[in-house]
């Protein structure tokens, strides 16, 4: 399979923030080196409104697409064995509470979508994929090593709604070494893996023998644990 992976160089917070005593007694985390937020507080959020999209790196060629349309980001994949990703370029995450919605709009019930994870490099990630027949797999890709699958294969699950036009909510709550993962609020797995501790977000559609597919993301919230 094709994985089209389209990542800028590493970007991290800058600047200095201010602390307050009362933050640290309310409190206050640190987030990375350099950014203090409170229990709860929205890191990010995108409902992909004109004039106040995020900076996600989208691009257009004859394997595929992806951009900004109706108030959604758009991933389509005009080939069969590809991966498309779109890729947040900032911020930086480490432990955070992540929420979209996600609809597949077109093509087989096989093809996949889905997010990445602590996204370090095109070789260092997690990715979370849901397929239009109610199956879901955790990944993780490593550096010189490829692909090692974190479930015990593609897992079938009845809390994902199936076929197209199906939209279905996604929330992943990282924390530390934990990854929790749910769909349509119920829990669908649990991992435990130290590889990656932060890095940006991605989402992706893919295709596998059959070409053609479009998959809608929307509503992304990622707010502190």
């Amino acid at each position: 399979m094709i994985e089209r992976n389209r990542f800028s160089q590493l970007s991290r917070w800058g600047g200095l923030c201010f602390l307050l005593l009362i933050l640290v007694l309310s409190g206050c985390t640190l987030l990375g080196n350099d950014v203090v937020v409170l229990s709860g507080s929205i890191l990010f959020e995108d409902q992909f409104v004109r004039g106040q999209t995020g900076n996600w790196l989208t691009e257009t060629d004859v394997a595929g697409q992806s951009l900004v349309i109706d108030e959604t980001l758009v991933i389509q994949v005009s080939e069969p064995n590809t991966v498309q990703y779109v890729t947040l370029q900032d911020p930086e995450f480490s432990d955070f509470i992540l929420e979209f919605d996600v609809t597949q709009l077109e093509g087989s019930r096989n093809s996949t979508h889905g997010v990445l994870l602590r996204v370090t490099s095109s070789e260092q990630f997690y990715r979370f994929v849901l397929t239009g027949n109610g199956e879901f797999a955790v990944e993780k890709y490593m550096a010189g090593g490829g692909w090692d699958r974190l479930t015990d294969g593609w897992l079938e699950t009845g809390a994902i709604l199936r076929g197209n036009n199906q939209t279905n909510q996604v929330r992943i709550e990282a924390i530390g070494v934990s990854m929790v993962f749910y769909v349509n609020s119920q829990l669908v797995t649990q991992i435990v893996d130290p590889s990656y501790e932060r890095g940006r977000i991605a989402f992706s559609a893919g295709t596998f023998g059959v070409p053609g597919s479009r998959v809608a993301f929307d509503n992304v919230m990622v707010r502190q644990p």
